[in-house]
């Protein structure tokens, strides 16, 4: 009982949330980062790894991107399983395909943060997203088969993202 205590206090805020206000008030207004540029002291995100989990985690940007991304897959997800009764079975498994990377890299968009280069991992996997998951979701919605050419291209962008995790 007497450990279980001890892990509260410790993670009691007012014990460790005016350490950390003091170290980034007193820190100075840019500082070196792996990828070469620099950082802002203010805990804005601009492709360093120093504020990569408080500043590039909290960004209203990459907040709105991953839920209007997870949103829509979610969408067209229910489109697919319920508006889609009429259509050929073969259109409407590439459609689940589709659907089933769309949400996996809505969600894989939440550990970007945690990559060395986050920037280019989620530019990756969104131009994924947009290239084969919309040239397919265009497909199947409009009957057009003129964008399915350039699914590959956004499966390479998938795979590109994957590797560059490992940067």
């Amino acid at each position: 009982m007497d450990s279980l205590n001890y892990i509260i206090k410790q993670l009691d805020p007012k014990k460790w949330l005016p350490a950390l206000k003091q170290t980034t008030s007193s820190s100075t207004s840019t500082s070196s980062t792996p990828t070469g540029g620099s950082c802002p002291s203010n805990g804005s995100f601009h492709g360093c790894r120093k504020s990569a989990l408080m500043g590039f985690a909290h960004c209203r940007y990459h907040t709105t991107m991953v839920g209007i991304t997870g949103a829509s897959a979610i969408l067209l997800g229910a489109y697919i399983s319920h508006g889609m009764t009429g259509k050929d079975e073969q259109v409407r498994q590439a459609a689940l395909t589709a659907n089933r990377y769309h949400l996996l890299h809505a969600v894989a968009l939440l550990a970007v943060p945690m990559t060395r280069r986050p920037m280019l991992v989620s530019s990756f996997w969104l131009g994924g997203m947009v290239l084969f998951c919309g040239s397919i979701y265009y497909h199947v919605i409009t009957g057009n088969q003129r964008l399915r050419a350039v699914a590959p291209y956004g499966g390479i962008c998938f795979l590109l993202g994957w590797l560059c995790i490992m940067l």
